[in-house]
């Protein structure tokens, strides 16, 4: 409630002739430091306070903002969660997490580390100048979620990791666009680029 209201039921209570007793509510500023009553309106009752201010009218800007905030919908203030409750964003990370941790487990046992081969995960795809490389339609990059090379610094295989259902259609669409126009190059950790062969595209590995 604003102040000048509070400032104005206090004067009207204090007009009346109450005294100063403890207890009362007072209002800052009427008080002065020697303890002496300052001049105009100094203390109020706190019920009368109240009493007075229950006639004002419920449309200040901090009710307006309380009234926003007690209306906001559950659904809102729940969460993406709570738009999609059959799956939810935390759900699908969880699960995505769980399906690409499966698969690198695989990818390790069939590409051993023992037999030269490096097995990189969440790959940029880079143009032959060494930046990352853009779809001429959408002018987004593309980053694959496990790309294999050997001991010769072969790319040998690459793949994509997703659920059983998800549409992979305009992904897969952008990503030969973006190798069309010459993003067929990943970077390595030492920061030397290598060549991914026309004959090695994304496979879709899919999980439940």
């Amino acid at each position: 409630m604003p102040m000048d209201e509070i400032a104005k039921a206090a004067t009207e209570v204090s007009l009346t002739g109450e005294e100063n007793k403890p207890g009362k509510f007072e209002l800052p500023g009427t008080q002065d430091t020697t303890g002496k009553a300052a001049a105009g309106p100094e203390l109020a009752n706190s019920q009368e306070i109240r009493d007075k201010l229950s006639d004002v009218p419920a449309n200040f800007e901090s009710t307006k903002q309380f009234e926003q905030i007690r209306k906001v919908p559950e659904s809102s203030v729940s969460g993406l969660e709570e738009k999609n409750p059959e799956n939810p964003p935390i759900q699908n990370k969880i699960d995505g997490e769980r399906r690409e941790e499966e698969v690198e487990s695989e990818l390790v046992k069939k590409y051993p580390e023992s037999e030269g081969y490096s097995i990189k995960g969440e790959v940029y795809l880079y143009d032959k100048d060494g930046k990352i490389a853009q779809d001429p339609v959408t002018g987004e990059g593309r980053r694959i979620d496990f790309v294999v090379v050997d001991k010769n610094g072969n790319v040998v295989d690459s793949i994509e990791v997703t659920s059983q259902t998800a549409d992979k259609a305009d992904q897969s669409a952008k990503e030969q666009r973006i190798r069309e126009s010459g993003g067929n190059y990943i970077k390595m950790s030492d920061g030397i680029f290598v060549k991914i062969p026309d004959d090695v595209q994304t496979k879709i590995e899919r999980r439940d």
